[in-house]
């Protein structure tokens, strides 16, 4: 996939997938993959179909495994430093984290279902 700042979705089924495979982060808060298993089924089964879903869909899907990744490096580095204290202070940080990033999903679905392209910030 190419970086393409003006791509426009097609028709209303393909700016609909695309807005789902970013709204399914919303998932990962009840299942812990659940995002991630949505937004690479979508962009497995349309790769070959349409750019613009494939786009969308691998964006939705590495934004959410490095929150994933950054969310288990919080949860390790609580777990060595057993102190209750640390455990206390990176709760907030790990609720914020993870608000801040469904708000910017939520942005992102609603511009694909506008039918433009959204690219995640360091994607």
């Amino acid at each position: 996939m190419s970086y393409f700042p003006n791509r426009t979705g097609g028709n209303h089924d393909e700016r609909s997938l695309a807005a789902l495979a970013h709204l399914s982060i919303l998932l990962n808060v009840i299942t812990a993959v659940g995002g991630l298993l949505t937004s690479g089924i979508i962009y497995l089964k349309w790769r070959e179909r349409s750019d613009y879903v494939a786009e969308q869909a691998s964006q939705a899907l590495f934004f959410q495994l490095g929150l994933w990744a950054l969310t288990l490096a919080g949860g390790v580095l609580s777990w060595l430093l057993t102190a209750g204290l640390t455990s206390i202070c990176l709760l907030p940080v790990g609720v914020l984290l993870w608000t801040v990033s469904i708000l910017y999903a939520l942005r992102a679905a609603m511009r694909c279902l506008r039918g433009r392209a959204f690219h995640y910030l360091f994607l």
